[in-house]
């Protein structure tokens, strides 16, 4: 299975394509962790006194967060979903 030769345009393809795998990534980093801090952490250590009970106000703040990475990943990755036919471009025969 040989790849066609790649120019200009193919090249532009692939740098979305990658540029938008590293979003992706990012953004669902950036959910799992929030997720984290305001599902488990902050809750886990208000009531076992290792931080002020104030902090249980900023729960919210890290779901909102969350929730607004998710909604990004979501649109991310249906743009992931456009940007895949760059591949059959390169590989015409996936399948042997």
């Amino acid at each position: 299975m040989t790849p066609q030769v790649l120019g200009l345009n193919e090249w532009t393809g692939l740098t979305s394509l990658l540029v938008t795998l590293w979003l992706f990534a990012f953004l669902t980093i950036t959910f799992a962790i929030n997720m984290l801090i305001g599902h488990a952490l902050i809750p886990s250590l208000a009531f076992t006194r290792q931080l002020p009970f104030v902090v249980r106000l900023l729960r919210p703040i890290f779901y909102v967060v969350a929730a607004i990475a998710l909604a990004a990943d979501i649109l991310v990755v249906l743009q992931l979903g456009n940007q895949l036919g760059i591949l059959q471009i390169i590989y015409p025969r996936l399948l042997i």
